[in-house]
């Protein structure tokens, strides 16, 4: 039993800091994630995307000198939302902002006041109003985790955008370097037990495994492709950033890759009788032997007052409540409104996900449902009789 937490607790905290992994961790994770993003001063810093510093911090708002060097400042009134990247500034600078709840922007307004509209409503924003939380390196997150007695999970970012391809190419570099130098901070403080690389990008993944079969790799995905595809199509061209076809998972299968890991909606569907079953994507993982199943994201998706026909607060804020919703898509749209229908119905799709897909690892934005499951329903169960197959690893909150 190992548990973990997915950018920490981003329901009640700015995610991918230390009051986020802190509450993370108290609410039952022992794996705690930061996602790299590569800066400037070609350091690595913990944000989820790249290019979202305009909606996870206050550069807009609070920052006018370091908003003019991002990719594309944001002109009140425009309709056109800024574009910062952590790749505009050095780790220096980036030391001056202060993270906030991921965000809606209102591109349209006419003042930075009213530029961030704030959380969606099922989200809470009295920690990050406390205080300054600042953006935290790389090499700090990988410390903490070692010092405190936590295992890390990080996530290498964005090796298929565009803008970060070009950064690395007019410093004359790949993703193959940004690949190794994840690879090697990481392994200088955690082994393979310990330490676990996460991409979404299968080349990132095939590399890593033939570079250092010792290190444990995570493979990431959005959904099945079409038929006879690798990669879903986007723009009429296949999408790096979201490939699961079956030649292709039998290929990583194959590499050694440790842990393959598609969303919660891919791995359930509806049964008979309004009840929950894994899906053909569970069926398939399972056919090709993997080593570890995971999944992502519980406790990240609200109940939006567009899906349902009322009446918005706004046009961007969703209602204060917690999906499943019985309507709409998201990590339960393959089960919505036939087997789900209200909140409670995330422990029926949390017991499918564990007992019948059988994975071991489940991102959450906020630990405590998972590891009460984990801690109250799996330790709980007796153990197999003497002789009978052990279970698989069970659970892996992140």
């Amino acid at each position: 039993l190992a548990p973990a937490s997915h950018r920490g607790a981003p329901l009640v905290a700015p995610e991918e800091t230390v009051a986020s992994w802190e509450i993370g961790a108290a609410s039952g994770a022992g794996w705690l994630e930061c996602d790299a993003s590569i800066t400037g001063s070609m350091d690595f810093v913990c944000r989820h995307g790249t290019c979202d510093l305009a909606f996870t911090t206050d550069i807009v708002t609070n920052h006018p000198e370091l908003h003019k060097k991002c990719t594309k400042p944001w002109t009140p009134g425009s309709g056109e939302p800024a574009v910062c990247c952590t790749y505009d500034f050095t780790l220096e600078e980036l030391s001056n902002l202060c993270a906030t709840m991921e965000s809606k922007q209102n591109a349209s307004a006419t003042s930075v006041d009213e530029y961030i509209l704030g959380p969606p409503g099922f989200r809470s924003g009295a920690i990050a109003k406390s205080q300054c939380h600042k953006l935290v390196p790389f090499t700090d997150y990988l410390r903490l985790m070692k010092d405190n007695g936590y295992s890390a999970i990080p996530e290498l970012k964005d090796t298929m955008e565009k803008g970060l391809v070009a950064f690395l190419h007019r410093h004359g570099k790949d993703i193959f370097w940004l690949a190794e130098k994840f690879a090697d901070e990481l392994m200088a403080s955690f082994g393979p037990e310990q330490g676990i690389a996460q991409t979404f990008d299968h080349v990132v993944a095939a590399h890593w495994k033939q570079a250092r079969p010792s290190m444990s790799v995570e493979y990431m995905w959005t959904g099945p492709p079409p038929s006879g595809q690798n990669c879903s199509i986007k723009n009429g061209k296949p999408d790096r950033a979201d490939c699961g076809g079956p030649a292709l998972l039998r290929y990583l299968a194959g590499l050694g890759v440790n842990m393959f890991s598609p969303p919660i909606q891919a791995l359930v569907t509806n049964g008979t009788g309004h009840t929950i079953i894994p899906s053909s994507t569970a069926a398939l993982l399972k056919d090709l032997n993997v080593q570890s199943i995971g999944s992502w994201s519980l406790e990240r998706q609200g109940c939006s007052t567009l899906d349902n026909g009322k009446v918005a607060m706004t046009p961007e804020i969703q209602e204060a409540e917690l999906a499943p919703c019985g309507y709409g898509g998201g990590y339960y749209g393959s089960v919505e409104a036939s087997a789900t229908f209200q909140h409670e119905d995330v422990l029926d799709v949390v017991d499918v996900l564990f007992k019948q897909v059988g994975i071991s690892k489940l991102f959450a934005d906020f630990p405590a449902t998972v590891a009460a499951y984990a801690n109250c329903v799996l330790d709980a169960e007796p153990s197999p009789p003497a002789g009978a197959a052990a279970s698989p690893p069970r659970v892996l909150l992140v």
